[in-house]
């Protein structure tokens, strides 16, 4: 009996179906190998870069190095009322504060201006205290590291309360008014005090602690 062959277009046609499968199948190989590459080589790519300028963002919020103290208000119209009263002949004059037939020495620095202006805290702290006084009106007090506490008094519209943790830099209320200075209608009284003493804050503006403290 005689057997039978495939007709040579058949065999050629199945050779190149055969060859056409075997390129499809390296091609679907290798873009899975593409994308697989691509899979794992972009996700270290990207957190590799958040980690690092989250670092150095927290690096630089708590490095107390840089840390310096600020002037407790930002606006340009803002005057000295009243200087901080020391054993120097200058400026003792202005640092006398007068009420009700009595005089008395300045242990802070009174600011005023012709219209109302923002106080901000000079250091970041916690907000130890937040009261009203019959003098000097409402007052915040803030405590920083190292026995450093401020007090900003006659303010208005105060926005923190107590315990609340504040940068330097933060508004914390706005200037205002008290009867020891009747004559100010925009004012902040602002002291800085060290270890229980009052010292002269026009000597703490852009300074560190450790600078403050020599």
């Amino acid at each position: 009996m005689e057997g039978r062959r495939l007709k040579r277009p058949v065999v050629y046609a199945m050779y190149g179906i055969a060859f056409a499968l075997i390129l499809t199948s390296l091609y679907v190989m290798s873009m899975k190998s593409k994308q697989t590459f691509k899979s794992e080589e972009i996700p270290p790519t990207y957190v590799s870069k958040v980690i690092f300028d989250d670092t150095v963002s927290v690096i630089r919020e708590t490095n107390t190095k840089d840390k310096v103290f600020i002037k407790p208000f930002v606006a340009e119209n803002v005057t000295i009322n009243k200087h901080f009263y020391d054993d120097t002949e200058e400026n003792q004059e202005s640092a006398i504060i007068y009420y009700e037939n009595t005089y008395m020495q300045s242990t802070g620095i009174e600011y005023a201006s012709n219209e109302p202006f923002d106080v901000v805290a000079t250091y970041g702290g916690t907000v130890t205290a937040v009261t009203e006084d019959e003098l000097l009106g409402n007052i915040i007090q803030i405590t920083h590291e190292n026995g450093f506490v401020s007090n900003y008094e006659s303010v208005s519209d105060v926005r923190v309360k107590v315990n609340d943790i504040v940068e330097g830099g933060t508004v914390i209320a706005k200037s205002g008014n008290a009867n020891l200075f009747k004559d100010v209608e925009n004012g902040l009284y602002y002291e800085l005090v060290l270890d229980s003493k009052n010292i002269n804050p026009l000597l703490s503006y852009d300074k560190s602690i450790a600078e403050i403290k020599g």
